[in-house]
């Protein structure tokens, strides 16, 4: 008989994600359990295993305050989850509730669930979208732990949800959020329609990143940044949408256009329970890089600070980037204090656009002007 005493290679990855699952199993399960009996859940379903024991405790702490969401008696947070109850919608439509809303009209060509709808007992106006994938019981926990701490972000630079709830859809549970029926453009289209200075756009990204450091600031982490998620109002001030959403939800983090990488390299082999600030600076930087595009490109002297700026918040290793958003939004307001070149250069073309049309008005303008600038200087020259 021949003994192999050659170890098999182990794939540190393929472990920390194998852990990172088993651990998400036992949280699920230990959420059901009372307080008391959780202790010793943990220790006969980890076993010897110190780092899957360490990861359950820390999804549980970060978690604790569940059993008191649970026992709000708020309305928005009162919906069920598990199997399909009788009476449970197949597919929204118009005429249908959910939770304390009656939709009123789907949004045409739009891909997502989004209606028009109304808070039952109030006129008030709203927009309603339903997410997706189904969900399962400890997402539904998630949600009802944060939602009252996301609905609570009131920044100008946050659009504002005003409520996060799930209802019973079809097979299972789904998530749904409530905002207000004001109309907002995409970044993307709104940046294509306009020609915008380089000090408009320094200003815009110092808005985001004021934005982006007020939701840190509170506990709020999003980690599925990208330009799609960028609205611009009618004053043309952009935006956050939802954030903070993609993180309870664990949704896969969508591809940003033209190529930009805004999901942080580290992100793919850690869970969401610990990713930090840095992977939402990098994606703010990816977003900064598609919004100076066309700058950067150029490669004009004027852009060089910003692409000091992206370059930080972008870096591939995250001990390279901002420590966090307020560090960057710091340089970003440095920048703001410096002359747009673009600006200069407007108006002295806007001075020899009159020239060339009002000739003889210039120069009798530029004969009283040389004169009065003699007088004085001959006037300070003796002193009177």
């Amino acid at each position: 008989m021949l003994r192999l005493n050659r170890k098999e290679r182990v794939d540190p990855i393929s472990v920390k994600q194998d852990i990172h699952q088993q651990a998400d199993r036992i949280f699920s399960k230990a959420l059901d359990l009372p307080l008391e009996a959780r202790e010793g859940f943990l220790v006969e379903s980890c076993g010897d295993d110190d780092d899957l024991q360490r990861e359950v405790e820390l999804l549980l702490k970060q978690y604790g305050s569940t059993e008191k969401a649970l026992s709000s008696t708020d309305p928005s947070h009162t919906l069920s989850a598990g199997e399909p109850e009788e009476g449970a919608i197949a597919a929204p439509g118009a005429g249908d509730l959910l939770a304390n809303f009656r939709l009123l009209e789907r949004l045409e060509d739009d891909s997502h669930d989004r209606f028009m709808a109304e808070a039952e007992g109030s006129r008030q106006r709203v927009l309603l979208e339903v997410l997706g994938p189904e969900l399962d019981n400890s997402d539904v926990r998630r949600i009802r732990v944060d939602a009252e701490t996301i609905t609570r972000l009131d920044h100008s630079g946050l659009l504002s949800l005003l409520e996060i709830g799930t209802a019973i859809l079809g097979t299972g549970p789904r998530a749904f959020i409530v905002t207000d029926a004001h109309e907002h453009q995409r970044l993307e289209d709104w940046a294509m329609e306009r020609s915008l200075s380089l000090q408009t756009r320094i200003k815009m990204a110092s808005r985001l990143v004021e934005a982006m450091a007020f939701a840190h600031g509170r506990g709020i982490l999003d980690g599925n940044l990208h330009p799609g998620r960028i609205l611009v109002d009618e004053l043309g001030k952009p935006m956050i949408s939802g954030m903070g959403l993609s993180r309870i939800l664990r949704a896969p983090i969508e591809p940003a256009p033209d190529g930009i990488s805004c999901r942080a390299p580290e992100s793919v082999d850690t869970p969401w329970s610990r990713m930090d600030v840095r992977a939402d600076i990098y994606a703010i930087g990816g977003i900064l890089e598609w919004l100076f595009r066309d700058e950067l490109q150029e490669d004009h002297e004027a852009v060089q600070p910003m692409r000091q700026v992206i370059n930080r918040a972008h870096a591939h290793d995250p001990e390279a980037r901002y420590a966090s958003a307020d560090a960057m939004v710091l340089d970003l307001h440095r920048l703001e204090q410096e002359p747009d070149g673009d600006d200069q250069q407007s108006f002295m073309a806007s001075l020899c656009s009159l020239a060339a049309q009002h000739p003889v008005a210039c120069l009798v303008s530029g004969t009283v002007l040389m004169g009065i600038l003699v007088t004085l200087i001959a006037l300070l020259a003796t002193g009177g």
